[in-house]
């Protein structure tokens, strides 16, 4: 097996991961695989850019059985404030959609599913018909792992009007083309599928959702990464409430 095919089969990337993770694996046999050499000549990127370049070559290495796996430290990530969808900005993009149309009624089902159920753009791209049954979905995440969520009885209803149109998957076209469906939901800012699993957990947690639930609906191995998705900002703190 290659390490594309790991990428693809076993690691079960999305495309935009395998790309990357493609592009750095590249680099490395560039130099002979000796990642002290790589990382001498990357000097000028950010710290976060060179936090996934050594991701990457730690996967590799993992791929290989290789001991320097264990030599790697990822550096301190940089502490970014993502952006992420309001619950008020879901309802409007909803509200916006004609969903009377195929393709508005398509992008409909997809945006709710995004919002409602926090799953990942390529986990959302993998789902089969078969996959539905009555109020869960089966879900396959990263590496394969499998998990089921939870939907309500008003977006399964339209789940089951849409997939009557379906053939095995429920949406049949790649990560771009759902990036372009929903990027033009909003023109005043950059939006992305991934910003609705932000709000998503940020939804969850300011209604008082345990985070351990939170994790375990997003298919998180570690409840640290699901930190990550729910920090708040300065603004978001009112103490100041209680003077």
């Amino acid at each position: 097996m290659t390490y594309i095919q790991y990428l693809k089969k076993i690691k079960n990337y999305s495309p935009k991961t395998i790309k990357i993770y493609s592009k750095y694996y590249y680099q490395l046999k560039k130099y002979n695989f000796n990642y002290k050499k790589l990382l001498l000549n990357t000097n000028k990127i950010s710290i976060n850019t060179k936090r996934l370049l050594i991701a990457a070559i730690k996967n590799y290495y993992k791929f290989k059985k290789d001991n320097r796996y264990n030599e790697i430290e990822l550096p301190k990530k940089e502490i970014i404030i993502k952006e992420y969808i309001k619950f008020d900005e879901y309802k409007k993009y909803l509200k916006k959609i004609n969903h009377k149309t195929k393709t508005g009624f398509q992008k409909r089902i997809i945006i709710r599913l995004l919002f409602e159920t926090g799953i990942r753009s390529s986990e959302l791209l993998n789902i089969k018909k078969k996959d539905i049954k009555n109020n869960k979905i089966h879900i396959y995440g990263k590496g394969r792992k499998q998990r089921k969520v939870l939907i309500s009885n008003w977006l399964k209803d339209e789940i089951e009007e849409y997939i009557e149109s379906c053939d095995k998957f429920l949406f049949s076209f790649g990560y771009k083309n759902l990036y372009n469906k929903i990027s033009i939901l909003d023109k005043e800012r950059k939006i992305s599928p991934h910003m609705f699993r932000r709000g998503y957990a940020k939804y969850c947690f300011e209604n008082k959702i345990n985070i351990y639930d939170i994790s375990l609906s997003m298919g998180h191995s570690s409840i640290e990464t699901t930190i990550g998705y729910i920090k708040r900002n300065s603004e978001d703190v009112e103490i100041y409430k209680i003077f």
